[in-house]
């Protein structure tokens, strides 16, 4: 039904309910919000109930190529996704468990896939945790990242598989294709929308290579890794997450300027000279007069010296600037104490209840990149060592944790009783309470068994979990404190 149909058949509905169709009858609305008004109809003029997809179509270009501007000049931008990507990833990465049926099996893939993901990208230099440190600040920028399967040099054995990270900008629909109806922004999508293959533009070797951007390749779906958040279900691409800041990163920038230029006018005017005395016989003088420093100058009779006072920055302009920035950290729960890097208004519950929002956020984020890509690279990997005979063949019910580092502790002593209390009720175990700090409990406990041999050939007591005295000591500590003085 078309638009004036619509109305048309509104209009009539109208009537049969006794209500006669008129210009300012149709203007009804139950929500208030839905009015256009002389005072809104500017602000609202733009919006338009559009598809998604078509929107990108025609925005998506821009949005990128304003985010990675923005990204490369602005260094509240370019520090919010650097803080983003590091709490994301971390210093090592997220560590894999396998969980199944067959012990031989869970050891061996672990072992596996840990020594292939330091040396897993195609280019052969980079490893799994700088990838995953390109997507992070590839979805600020782009709204995605592109992963691909391809074959390579053998890192394991037998495995020659290797990912290689698109750039986004690579993904686009061929000139050939554009008449094509299953095609959306580089996507070949199904009856259900579902991919089926994306249009990847080659890119350039070297600097002379400018042929290679026109020409693109069709790679089937199941070799690519698409990640992006939907923000509609029909969607095909992903939206910039700085998108929605941009006005307001343009309008502190443009700001800050103006403040600047205002503060520096005044401040090059230096000293002006004014008559007092309009009334006073005009005196021929210069139009600037030079005042040496720590002299005494005469000026012409009837003038005085003064300097303008600067307005600029105002008292509120701090205040201002934080509100901006706090919404740049926004679309990912960032506080502005991360944003800022400043904790000079908080407290100890204020600072942990601000951190502690950000960190469920990014905990989520972290999920979700385990479900779309870590587990496809792992069920990959795992899929071509079986047939190199690198590990034993697949249980049926095999399944993938990942265990990622967790922030620095606020209270150091605090966040270790709770780490002793859930470890003696088994809420938690040794591999991920070392795994969240960043170290493979199989090497922590080889190095303990080493400390304790050492210390005992040296002769010294050994060292319990309480103390760094023995455990006689500290029973004769207790003891004494549990006296009656």
């Amino acid at each position: 039904m078309s638009k004036h149909a619509t109305k048309g058949w509104f209009r009539c509905a109208l009537d049969r309910v006794g209500i006669k169709g008129g210009g300012d009858t149709l203007n009804m609305r139950r929500w208030e919000s839905a009015k256009t008004s002389r005072l809104n109809s500017g602000h609202w003029g733009r919006a338009k109930d559009q598809w998604i997809n078509l929107a990108l179509i025609a925005d998506l270009e821009t949005l990128r190529t304003r985010c990675t501007y923005e990204a490369a000049n602005n260094p509240f931008v370019d520090g919010v996704i650097n803080t983003y990507t590091t709490d994301l990833v971390g210093k090592i990465g997220p560590l894999l468990q396998v969980k199944s049926s067959d012990e031989a099996f869970n050891e061996r893939v672990e072992q596996a896939f840990r020594q292939w993901w330091k040396h897993c990208d195609a280019n052969n230099r980079d490893g799994g945790v700088e990838n995953l440190r390109l997507w992070g600040e590839s979805l600020w920028k782009a709204g995605e990242f592109l992963v691909q399967f391809v074959n390579g040099e053998k890192v394991e054995g037998g495995v020659t598989l290797k990912i290689k990270t698109l750039n986004a900008r690579q993904l686009y629909t061929p000139m050939l294709k554009s008449a094509s109806n299953n095609i959306m922004a580089g996507v070949e999508r199904d009856k259900d929308r579902a991919p089926s293959a994306y249009y990847i533009g080659k890119e350039p070797i070297g600097e002379l290579d400018t042929e290679a951007m026109l020409d693109s390749v069709r790679v089937p779906a199941k070799d690519i890794i698409h990640g992006y958040k939907r923000k509609e279900p029909d969607q095909a691409r992903g939206v910039p997450w700085l998108a929605s800041s941009l006005q307001c990163i343009a309008d502190m920038r443009d700001y800050d300027e103006q403040v600047l230029d205002c503060a520096r006018s005044a401040a090059d005017q230096g000293v002006l000279l004014q008559n007092a005395h309009p009334e006073a016989p005009y005196v021929e003088v210069d139009e600037s007069v030079s005042i040496e420093r720590r002299l005494m100058t005469t000026l012409p009779p009837g003038y005085t010296a003064f300097q303008i006072k600067s307005e600029q920055p105002a008292t509120t302009y701090i205040s201002f600037r934080e509100e901006r920035q706090r919404e740049i950290g926004r679309p990912v729960c960032m506080p502005l104490m991360i944003v800022r890097l400043d904790s000079n208004n908080h407290n100890y519950s204020s600072a942990r209840f601000d951190a502690q929002r950000y960190d469920r956020y990014v905990g989520a984020d972290q999920a979700w990149i385990e479900r779309i890509a870590l587990n496809r690279i792992v069920d990959e990997f795992i899929n071509e060592a079986v047939l190199a005979r690198i590990v034993p063949p697949r249980p049926a019910d095999v399944e993938f944790f990942w265990t990622w580092p967790t922030p620095p502790h606020v209270d150091p002593e605090k966040e270790a009783k709770a780490s002793k209390l859930m470890l003696e009720t088994n809420i938690t175990t040794l591999r991920d309470e070392c795994a969240a700090r960043g170290h493979d409990y199989e090497n922590v406990l080889e190095q303990r068994i080493k400390e304790k041999q050492m210390l005992k050939d040296a002769g010294f007591p050994e060292a319990s979990a309480k103390g760094t005295g023995s455990k006689e000591e500290e029973e004769n500590d207790e003891d004494e404190k549990a006296k009656p003085e």
